[in-house]
């Protein structure tokens, strides 16, 4: 069998085995980050058409002065919050109607940053950790080395650079 079809065959598991125990953090920070994306994006409401388009139709409306046929429902639910603040006190005064905007999208603010920290966490632990997988790779490699006093075969060094490669 030649080795092109031996790797074909190996799974993920055989993968995450040669590289060592580093590499299941870094897979769990993979699903971490994947788990939150999908998270932040349902928050953020990316997923609706035309979201640019009603935004301006509602910022339109507004700058007319007549809140017309309010499209709360179909603004994203990161806006909602400021848009029903809007409607609230669209009839009191100027400097209250900016008080409320300002408390909602202030929460708005507050949901939308969640998770910010730890993706920022994520991305700066993942490439140390993968760091650290190369540096403990290439010290059993050359462990091997100082093992066979030096005169050491490719294959006993196989094994320590696949970890660091992986």
């Amino acid at each position: 069998m030649s080795e092109a079809s031996m790797l074909s065959m190996e799974t993920l598991s055989d993968w995450i085995q040669r590289g060592g125990w580093v590499m299941s953090p870094i897979l769990l920070c993979s699903l971490l980050v994947v788990a939150i994306s999908l998270e932040r994006l349902l928050v953020l409401g990316l997923w609706e058409w035309g979201f640019t388009a009603r935004v301006r139709r509602v910022r339109a409306r507004l700058l007319s002065g007549t809140p017309v046929d309010w499209e709360v429902r179909a603004l994203p639910p990161s806006l909602r919050p400021v848009m029903l603040a809007v409607r609230e006190n669209w009839s009191r005064s100027r400097a209250r109607l900016e008080e409320a905007m300002l408390f909602a999208a202030h929460g708005v603010k507050r949901r939308l940053e969640a998770h910010l920290t730890t993706l920022s966490v994520i991305s700066q632990v993942a490439p140390l950790l993968g760091l650290l997988g190369t540096v403990l790779g290439m010290v059993r490699a050359f462990l091997a080395v100082q093992q066979k006093g030096g005169e050491v075969n490719p294959s006993a060094l196989a094994g320590g650079i696949w970890e660091a490669l992986l």
